[in-house]
């Protein structure tokens, strides 16, 4: 069964104010080149981890949260993860779409939205009730992504722009801070935990 879950990104805010589900702060893990070297860098006490895409597949410690907007690919991330015998107990959420199988635990409908499953990750951890987020290997800065062979720029596509206005959009209107980054233009935008 997958519970469909509506928000306006405007009311994310207020949402779960009186009973959040989480609390504490969920760190976010990305495809980007630089995940590594971010977990690295990450002081800060977490209290959740949350995957996104192929970093779940990658990633041997417990994720709570794994999501991808591409909801076809969360059967073969939790397969890859049974191979690897890493935890198996996590929430897997997607965009919702109409008429799509979603094949996750919850499917988002939030409108507007033009964004990442990174975008997708921190829209739901806040609705969810985390009082912060850290993006480590989320740097939107076309370094690539962790498995790349070539340091050639690869990640940006036709919509790049548009999407790097929606982070600003949820910057300004919804993030209140809460949200930081370890690396890349993400964190010239949303500052350094």
């Amino acid at each position: 069964m997958v519970w469909l879950v509506k928000i306006q990104c405007n009311t994310i805010n207020q949402s779960y104010k009186d009973h959040p589900l989480e609390k504490g702060t969920l760190l976010i893990l990305g495809t980007g080149r630089c995940l590594k070297d971010d977990l690295s860098k990450c002081n800060e006490p977490v209290v959740d981890v949350a995957t996104v895409n192929d970093a779940a597949m990658y990633y041997p410690g417990y994720t709570k949260h794994i999501f991808a907007i591409h909801s076809e690919m969360i059967p073969h991330i939790k397969a890859m993860r049974a191979v690897r015998k890493y935890s198996s107990n996590s929430f897997t959420h997607t965009l919702y779409m109409p008429n799509r199988n979603h094949f996750s635990d919850f499917a988002w409908d939030i409108n507007p939205f033009g964004g990442t499953s990174a975008m997708l990750a921190v829209l739901a951890g806040l609705y969810m009730g985390y009082d912060h987020v850290i993006l480590a290997g989320v740097p939107m800065d076309n370094s690539g992504h962790f498995w790349d062979i070539a340091e050639d720029e690869v990640m940006v596509g036709l919509d790049g722009e548009n999407i790097r206005n929606f982070w600003k959009m949820m910057n300004d209107e919804v993030f209140n801070g809460r949200v930081k980054s370890l690396s890349g233009w993400t964190r010239e935008l949303l500052g350094n935990p």
